[in-house]
């Protein structure tokens, strides 16, 4: 939600029971996952009034780019445990690129 953009930078963010809910998962889970955001700066809590998104912009693009990152590795590993060369993968990308492009 944060990468996508469907939180703004210092908004507040639904509640662990809420996201918990949402997505179907112990909120427990959902309370570890805000305590690691906490950790990572991307969120704050203010004391009776709730956890809120950084304002930081350059944080929530640095998680965008690990995203990201972490996917074009998944992309490569895939693609060589099918036995598909860098040339192949790259002609891949690139064909996905044009397709987007005429959207």
């Amino acid at each position: 939600m944060i990468a996508r953009e469907e939180l703004a930078p210092g908004k507040k963010v639904p509640s662990v029971r809420d996201i918990a809910q949402h997505l179907k998962v112990n909120p427990n889970t959902a309370q570890r996952a805000y305590r690691e955001l906490e950790q990572e700066k991307l969120f704050y809590t203010l004391r009776g009034q709730g956890t809120f998104l950084t304002e930081n912009k350059e944080l929530i693009y640095k998680l965008r780019k690990k995203l990201a990152r972490d996917s074009a590795r998944e992309y490569v590993q895939r693609g060589f445990a099918l036995g598909l060369d860098c040339q192949s993968l790259k002609e891949l990308l690139e064909e996905s690129l044009s397709e987007e492009e005429m959207f």
